[in-house]
């Protein structure tokens, strides 16, 4: 809507970063209308609830678009229950990538 449009003008000169929050996508329209009036589109999928082909899906709407698309954020993964990736678990890969000391 109009007051929609002006409201986040508003924000955006007094702001960095808005986020907008948004259904899912494959549930309403909304998703896209609201990425129409965004710098930037992030696809938020939920682990063990979203499978790969409703993330895909919703991907693939995203993209036909044509709004821009920045990626594609993980959101509440549990890396003790993944499964891992050919037959190996990545989960404690996380220790071996510590920031180190510059003299």
């Amino acid at each position: 809507s109009k007051k929609f449009v002006q409201a986040l003008q508003f924000l955006r000169e007094r702001f960095d970063r808005i986020v907008i929050d948004s259904a899912p996508v494959q549930a309403v329209s909304d998703a896209l209308i609201l990425a129409s009036n965004a710098d930037s589109v992030i696809y938020v999928v939920k682990a063990d609830a979203t499978s790969a082909t409703q993330a895909q899906k919703g991907i693939a709407g995203i993209v036909a678009s044509n709004e821009p698309f920045t990626g594609v954020v993980l959101n509440m993964f549990d890396p003790k229950k993944a499964h891992g990736y050919f037959g190996y678990k990545y989960y404690n890969y996380h220790n071996y990538y510590e920031p180190t000391e510059t003299l």
